[in-house]
């Protein structure tokens, strides 16, 4: 079930890199977005392989640990 997946992605203690947060970045200006994308997708395959990934979901969920300051701030994390 969905929540079980959930559950286990939450559950899941592995080290994540700080700027991991990819889906903060599509709520940057659309030039900007572009030019990053295409470096994340040259970077790697594994980058390459994510990014397929999201382009072909039905919809994401961004689980991006972050505590906004700011009402402007959790507006950019909902955009």
């Amino acid at each position: 079930s969905l929540r079980q997946a959930f559950d286990q992605i939450l559950a899941d203690q592995t080290p994540r890199a700080k700027n991991e947060c990819v889906g903060i970045l599509t709520s940057e200006n659309r030039r900007v977005w572009s030019s990053v994308r295409k470096v994340m997708d040259s970077e790697s395959a594994e980058n390459a392989a994510s990014l397929r990934d999201i382009d072909s979901a039905l919809f994401v969920l961004c689980l991006d640990d972050t505590e906004p300051s700011t009402m402007e701030d959790l507006n950019r994390r909902f955009l």
